[in-house]
């Protein structure tokens, strides 16, 4: 994807060099300027952190941003920097969310309907975001160097803003503001390094593993006019070992109002979104407690340029409100309190949600009842039987209907109801086929839903394919609503019931859940159907499918292509189902509610094939490169051998003359083809077997 970006907001770094530091307006806005090893980057909200491309003389050109930004620094003669001028000239086109006579509202990007702002009024000042619209006439108002125009439709209808940027924008350097620098927005990066926030983030710190949780009370109030939250998590734990202060996890952009332990108020300090709770007293092994943490804010929005999550505020086609919680790889700590460590599941969880008057708020496990409050509000209480992720924790929000038959609750917006009863018709006969392949559903004491909204995810016992009437500008395939039932509905299995303990291992949830997704066009669609889709996946093999642990490394790579021909293979060289699906039955009831590495889950698939993978799984899933079949052929003699990073590399594959596998390895075998046989005929099944070959 190529990067748009508007420079509207961008968020604190500290660092010091020529360049480094903050830089800000008299209003909100500052830019932060990083000095890492290879040069300068401007850290942003929506694109990470984007190189600065030097051209001398002070002046710099942002990589990869679409229209040409330009960034100036002007020196005294001292060398310190007295200002920075940043030239963006261009048009940006919003589509208005909902269309109305007002310019209030929220837009989206036309060129990445993820992107949103909001025109909103203070009072009797109009503003965008923080920032004020100065009127010039009707419907169109300057804001800073910028025009903002807005367009209506014949029936007068505001359906889109033009924003014209032209001139130069100043910004004056800034003594750092004392936010934290967590609040940058970016994937952690194995080629650009990893910070102390992406380790207080993913690795199992002592003052994240002295305490085990063991049951979260998360009540939350939503308010999506204001795109914000205000709520209280109790926190149940038993100590692990003597303890005086525990980490907690919170972004630090969400205000913490105090927290209560024993009736009491404790202190408290903030590293990134770490939290640092201190006790008055050691906490002793095996002691049982609870802390109640009161907090209120606006969650961040969703960037997936970044692969960063976010709470979607957005409206329906008929102007409703619509939201959705989208955690994966950010954390559930972006919008409530807990302990954002995927190895550590609470074993149970009460979710109350309070909703504004006439929608509804949907959340994972049993509605156990909703309550209608004197100001109009609705408040629903859902609880969760069985451990969860605290990613797969989520609010839907919305003018949501509700239709269900014997096993399966539905809900979608009113106007998708006949659309919602085809694509979900076939729910039934998938969840059949998983619990033939997997095992038994692993929640059935919370039940299944599926939900219409904003964007596809897994989120457990509440899975959503996503919009199934698409937003104004947006298109309906209804096959791939279907294809993305099957993906998410699968992570009920592969990453909710079974999971992995750090992002690393995350393929363990998506080479399982895509193949899935191959088992499912076999049985619904045909063997054509499932072999047209395994040969649209085209891994790019960059990099290796393991990524970096303990800083919550979520790059998702290739672990979807190849590790569903990964999975194929595996299936092809055991050569006999029942084993395959065994093993995968296996895994499921070994690994149930329970967290897994890499190395866990090639142990158990070797346990119950009763043959060793392990050279299979550690080529294709820690190097790039493929396993290559180096072969030759001279008068019927079909000379054949692996070639592969991993020493002693051995693997059956097919050839389609002879015995049905051969069983090779990487020293050179032979074997005589049959009189019958057309030696200018062999072929070496790479359809089945994701393959290289060599013929010498």
């Amino acid at each position: 994807m190529k990067h748009y970006l508007i420079l509207l907001a961008l968020l604190p770094f500290a660092a010091s060099a020529q360049y480094a530091g903050e830089y800000g307006t008299a209003d909100t806005t500052l830019f932060q300027i990083l000095q890492r090893p290879d040069g300068y980057y401007l850290s942003t909200e929506h694109y990470g952190n984007i190189r600065m491309i030097p051209e001398g003389g002070g002046r710099f050109t942002l990589d990869r941003v679409k229209p040409v930004a330009i960034v100036d620094f002007d020196t005294n003669s001292t060398g310190q920097v007295t200002r920075m001028l940043v030239h963006q000239a261009g048009r940006f086109t919003w589509i208005k969310d909902t269309l109305s006579a007002s310019l209030l509202g929220s837009y989206h990007q036309d060129i990445d309907a993820s992107l949103h702002i909001l025109i909103h009024q203070d009072g009797e000042q109009l503003k965008m975001e923080t920032k004020n619209l100065d009127q010039l006439k009707r419907d169109k108002y300057r804001v800073l160097d910028d025009t903002y125009t807005f367009q209506r439709d014949r029936n007068g209808q505001v359906e889109r803003l033009l924003i014209d940027r032209i001139g130069e924008q100043v910004y004056l350097p800034r003594k750092s503001q004392g936010l934290q620098p967590a609040l940058r927005m970016h994937a952690p990066d194995r080629h650009l390094g990893f910070t102390r926030a992406d380790t207080l983030e993913g690795a199992p710190l002592p003052a994240r593993t002295c305490y085990d949780v063991l049951f979260y009370d998360l009540d939350v109030a939503l308010d999506p006019s204001q795109r914000s939250v205000q709520g209280r998590n109790r926190i149940r734990f038993r100590a692990v070992r003597d303890f005086d202060s525990l980490q907690l996890d919170l972004y630090a952009n969400l205000r913490i109002d105090r927290i209560l332990y024993q009736g009491h108020e404790l202190t408290y300090h903030r590293e990134y979104n770490a939290v640092y709770v201190d006790f008055p007293s050691t906490v002793s092994q095996g002691t049982l407690g609870e802390l109640d943490v009161q907090y209120h804010g606006k969650p961040i929005l969703p960037d997936p340029s970044v692969l960063q999550g976010g709470i979607l505020w957005l409206h329906d086609t008929l102007g409703n409100p619509w939201a959705e919680s989208v955690c994966q790889g950010t954390g559930g700590s972006l919008w409530w309190p807990g302990k954002d460590l995927l190895s550590d599941k609470p074993d149970s969880m009460r979710i109350t949600l309070t909703a504004p008057a006439g929608l509804t708020a949907i959340s994972n496990g049993r509605l156990l009842s909703t309550h209608k409050m004197p100001d109009g509000r609705s408040r629903f209480e859902w609880y969760v039987s069985y451990p969860i992720l605290n990613y797969n924790v989520v609010f839907y929000l919305g003018d949501y209907v509700h239709f269900s038959d014997k096993r399966i609750d539905y809900y979608c917006l009113p106007y998708s109801l006949d659309k919602a009863k085809t694509v979900f018709g076939g729910a039934p006969a998938m969840m059949d086929l998983y619990e033939r392949d997997f095992g038994p559903y692993p929640f059935a004491g919370d039940g299944f839903k599926l939900v219409e909204a904003p964007y596809p995810m897994e989120h457990q016992s509440a899975v959503s394919p996503g919009p199934i009437t698409p937003l104004p500008g947006g298109t309906y395939d209804q096959a791939e609503v279907i294809r993305t039932l099957w993906h998410e509905s699968a992570h009920e299995w592969w990453g909710n019931s079974v999971s992995c303990a750090d992002f690393a291992d995350l393929w363990i949830h998506e080479a399982f859940a895509t193949y899935t997704e191959v088992l499912a066009y076999t049985a619904f669609s045909g063997d054509k159907a499932a072999a047209d889709y395994l040969r649209a996946q085209v891994p790019v093999n960059k990099e290796p499918i393991i990524g970096v642990y303990n800083v919550n490394y979520f790059y998702l790579g290739d672990m979807y292509s190849k590790g569903c021909l990964l999975l194929n293979t595996l299936r092809h060289a055991i050569h006999n189902d029942s084993l395959f699906f065994g093993a995968l039955r296996g895994i499921q009831s070994q690994w149930r509610f329970r967290s897994i590495t890499t190395e866990d889950l090639i142990r158990s698939f070797n346990a119950f094939t009763g043959k060793d993978y392990t050279c299979v799984f550690d080529q294709y899933l820690r190097h790039t490169a493929l396993p290559v079949l180096e072969w030759s052929l001279q008068d019927r003699r079909f000379r054949y051998r692996w070639q592969a990073d991993v020493p002693g590399f051995q693997m059956p594959i097919r050839i389609n003359l002879g015995p049905v596998l051969l069983s090779a390895t990487s020293e050179w075998q032979a074997l005589n083809l049959p009189e019958s046989a057309s030696p200018e005929d062999l072929r070496v099944d790479t359809d089945e077997f994701y393959v290289r070959t060599v013929h010498n």
